[in-house]
């Protein structure tokens, strides 16, 4: 399996941790959150960490506090960028598809003694790569000497996915004369296809480039699969280019259609006639969608949700990015990207499994992201808060119960729409708030007793009810 190195990816996950949180946290909470290891072996990579950091950034403008109270992570106002490099260069996993993308072949001794592997533990990296992607008709031919083989489209894509994830690292692979011919020939591409490039993104488009000219060099033509003939006939495409005379028609024709996968461009082939799966796939998820979410926010601007599907669709037929892939491509994780208000997530994991099970060819984490952000994009958090109906009554005057009603109000904003009413019989939950010193309680499954004034314990006694009321009544799990 394509997994990160045990040591690497506690380090990763502790870092991620320690990034979302605003103050310093304890190792028992380090431990709780990280959901494995011990909090002594936490301490022992803090420290590890700690070290990496100050030599990383010298100014100490990233540093890991580490004190009697917990750990944790300062960051003024810079970005995390060379320690993930880091990470990627203390990796066998990056160093090993480094190695075979740029090189038609390594020498394996040479490989182990620059990376200080033995031979034995390359064996064993590249038996587990090779696992990984021989759904892609890859595989990475081990002796004396290692080569990547196998299915040249494959080949080519994910090359090209591992440039994008790793650009920085892989700018420093590529020498400033290869680099520089394709920045050239990227911009006349371009210009050619009308395509709007901006200066951020040229170094992508030189990157596929690249890729191309360098299968070209090998000899390794492209050769599609029936089903991505099929694929390709849907679509109306320029023609080759004379000042490419290097390329073949079908090179021609997977640089376009990878140009238009790709979700870095907005790029678009014109389309001959619909194409009957992805128009299938399409309404299958926005009647998922409608059925778990309301489009009630139309603030955003338009957004091409027909070009959405049949690129993402076509992307995926030609490379299906396995999960353990995806997550060695990829900055998102579950930790980070499914993030938000619980209820949101659990309606989203619902709206997931309805649509996934119509269509499991998208059921990957990687498919799974790219719909949660759009479902976040017609409907964001603030536009769906699951509604509680509560009735209000205290031992106090109408001015003690309107305060009552704006503090609830104002800390429950971001997760549930309140509405008050004076009928008990069309409300969720009837509150009671008391000066006297009586313990906060339930009085009954529609009625909860309070302090007044409120405090921090009721409102998470009042959170808890909210969200046992909301999962009855949307018949959440």
């Amino acid at each position: 399996m394509l997994e990160t190195e045990k040591n690497i990816q506690i380090q990763k996950d502790i870092i991620e941790i320690l990034n979302d949180q605003a103050t310093i946290i304890s190792t028992k909470t380090l431990k709780e959150l990280l959901g494995y290891s011990s909090p002594n072996t936490i301490l022992a990579v803090c420290k590890d960490l700690q070290e990496t950091l100050k030599n990383l950034y010298p100014d100490g403008s990233v540093l890991l506090n580490i004190n009697h109270n917990g750990v944790e992570l300062i960051r003024n106002f810079v970005s995390l960028e060379e320690l993930y490099q880091k990470f990627n260069q203390s990796e066998l996993l990056f160093e090993v598809f480094a190695a075979v993308f740029f090189n038609e072949e390594v020498l394996v001794a040479e490989f182990c003694q620059i990376h200080g592997v033995s031979e034995s533990t390359l064996a064993r990296k590249i038996r587990l790569i090779n696992e990984g992607i021989k759904e892609y008709d890859l595989r990475i031919i081990f002796s004396s000497r290692m080569r990547l083989k196998g299915n040249e489209v494959k080949r080519r894509l994910l090359f090209y996915t591992f440039l994008n994830a790793f650009s920085s690292q892989a700018a420093d692979q590529l020498s400033g004369g290869e680099i520089g011919r394709c920045t050239p020939l990227a911009k006349k591409v371009a210009r050619y296809i009308d395509l709007d490039l901006s200066e951020e993104k040229t170094i992508y488009l030189s990157f596929m480039l690249y890729i191309i000219n360098q299968a070209i060099q090998r000899g390794d033509p492209v050769v599609f699969l029936h089903t991505e003939k099929m694929l390709l006939g849907h679509f109306v495409m320029p023609p080759l280019p004379d000042f490419l005379p290097a390329w073949s028609g079908d090179d021609w024709r997977f640089f376009l259609i990878s140009l238009y996968g790709s979700e870095l461009f907005d790029f678009l082939l014109r389309l001959k006639k619909p194409v009957e799966h992805i128009e299938e796939l399409k309404r299958d998820w926005l009647s998922a969608f409608f059925q778990y979410f309301p489009l009630k926010c139309n603030e955003q601007p338009a957004f091409d949700l027909n070009a959405f599907f049949y690129k993402r669709t076509i992307s995926n037929d030609f490379l299906r990015l396995n999960d353990p892939l995806f997550h060695f491509l990829s900055p998102f994780n579950k930790r980070n990207a499914l993030f938000g208000d619980s209820f949101y997530q659990e309606r989203f994991l619902q709206f997931w499994e309805t649509f996934s099970d119509q269509h499991p060819s998208w059921r990957t984490d990687h498919m799974q992201f790219l719909s949660f952000f759009l479902c976040n994009y017609f409907c964001p958090f603030s536009c769906y808060k699951p509604r509680v109906v509560l009735s209000l009554s205290s031992s106090f005057n109408h001015l003690a119960e309107g305060f009552l009603k704006s503090i609830l109000e104002n800390y429950f904003q971001n997760k549930f729409e309140l509405r008050f009413t004076a009928d008990l019989e069309k409300s969720d939950l009837f509150i009671y708030a008391s000066s006297l010193n009586e313990e906060s309680r339930s009085a009954g499954e529609r009625a909860l007793l309070v302090h007044f004034p409120i405090n921090e314990k009721d409102l998470q006694l009042l959170d808890d009810a909210f969200m046992q009321i909301c999962r009855k009544k949307y018949k959440m799990k």
